[in-house]
């Protein structure tokens, strides 16, 4: 690349990052590069070295006299040290075209044509009209508006295509749960590429955009596990984790057998494979159910709290279609006067999470240990918040979703804390 050419690509990226680039702008503040003797927009301008500073000159007279750009000197240093250059905004395009660059706003509009081409409502795509689909034809309408892209799109058009060609598939009402090496060499017959250049892309849409995420704060952490659950991802195959007196007959792809838990006292597993051959659950014997949110909090609690006849079963946070098909099936074969619990962090998050299970599984269920006065005897190990957490908690504490949790929302931020489960290990 010539001196030219990178004169042009730095000022045209000043220029996409202004406000002239987003037609927001009513002044005619200059897009420039400063340069002089102490230059932090073109350190290659080095007023000690009279070669590489001519060069530049060079390509600033060239570029001067083509129309692209002007320029001025430092005062006193005329002809010998320049003192900023800028870009002339009617010459956009043609700045584009000699720095043998796509225009941003063309390429971002491609992206946006793209999205709208998988994505839209009409009839031909609507199949694929879910949470997915809504998140990316949101982002169409706000690069429409902005000519921006969102983080987890890329000015790579390979990348972005990638992505796209990714969520199509996942959109799918009927895309069953999938290790994400499969899914990589199926779609770009490479079993690592999604990992290497889309996981990361993946997990921000999924974290900005899913309905059980958009509202949480950023400091609440979601695991990777989670994120991928959401889309029917997975690194590896899940193991749902329970304890208590059940028993499980299985169909005949699992030679037909019944299998009784209640003798794995220690905790039982299961592959989440074998759920869809789950025929039917006894859980007559069992008196109370309770999930829990945090594994190391399972472990301990089924090793010295758990009773005889309760079920006990490690949620792990947001469940994902398939664990919550697994949770049904339990639950169902449960008589319907048991009282099912939920103990989890006392934040937005694992309020959301109690919500979650109280929708898709169980809807009378109770919270344990997630009220108020838990908060406050547990202060000595609670952790602060900030403004941006406490308007979350004020929206939360309007919501009819919440009212079951609106004392301990008031004294959340009566106090300024919140709780994680891990606490109670202390």
């Amino acid at each position: 690349m010539n001196e030219e050419s990178v004169l042009l690509s730095e000022l045209l990226g000043k220029y996409e990052k202004s406000a002239h680039y987003r037609e927001t702008s009513q002044s005619s503040r200059r897009v420039l590069l400063k340069l002089g003797p102490k230059s932090k927009d073109l350190p290659a301008y080095d007023v000690e070295n009279s070669d590489a500073r001519e060069k530049i000159h060079q390509a600033v007279y060239a570029l001067k006299k083509g129309g692209w750009i002007d320029y001025k000197w430092e005062k006193f240093e005329e002809g010998n040290i320049l003192s900023e250059i800028w870009l002339i905004l009617d010459r956009v395009d043609d700045a584009y075209r000699l720095a043998g660059r796509i225009p941003k706003k063309e390429q971002v509009m491609r992206t946006a044509d793209r999205i709208h081409q998988l994505f839209s409502s009409s009839e031909e795509n609507s199949a694929v009209k879910n949470w997915i689909a809504e998140g990316l034809l949101r982002a169409e309408e706000k690069i429409r508006r902005t000519y921006e892209l969102p983080s987890y799109l890329s000015e790579d058009t390979n990348i972005t295509e990638g992505f796209l060609t990714c969520m199509k598939s996942l959109a799918n009402p009927e895309a069953q749960p999938a290790s994400l090496r499969i899914v990589s060499l199926t779609l770009f017959r490479d079993s690592k590429r999604l990992e290497r250049d889309l996981l990361s892309k993946i997990k921000t849409f999924a974290r900005k955009n899913h309905p059980d995420f958009t509202d949480l704060p950023a400091e609440e952490n979601i695991s990777e596990e989670e994120l991928l659950g959401a889309l029917n991802l997975y690194r590896n195959p899940e193991i749902y984790e329970f304890c208590g007196p059940v028993r499980i007959h299985f169909s005949n792809s699992c030679s037909g057998m019944t299998v009784d838990f209640a003798a794995l006292t220690k905790g039982a597993a299961l592959h989440a494979s074998n759920v869809p051959d789950i025929t039917s659950v006894n859980g007559e014997t069992v008196t109370s159910v309770l999930f829990i949110e945090n594994r190391t909090n399972y472990e301990e609690y089924i090793t010295n709290t758990r009773s005889e006849s309760e079920l006990v079963i490690y949620h792990g946070g947001f469940h994902n279609p398939s664990k919550r098909d697994f949770f049904r099936k339990l639950i169902a074969g449960i008589a319907p006067d048991v009282r099912i619990y939920h103990w989890g962090d006392i934040d937005l998050g694992g309020m959301r999470i109690f919500l979650q299970i109280q929708k898709d599984i169980a809807p009378k269920l109770i919270p344990r240990h997630m009220d108020p006065e838990t908060l406050l005897s547990m202060h000595t190990y609670a952790v602060s918040f900030g403004s941006e957490y406490e308007k979350m908690l004020l929206a939360a504490r309007k919501d009819e979703k919440f009212k079951i949790f609106y004392d301990l929302i008031d004294g959340m931020l009566e106090n300024k804390i919140r709780l994680e489960q891990e606490a109670f290990l202390a």
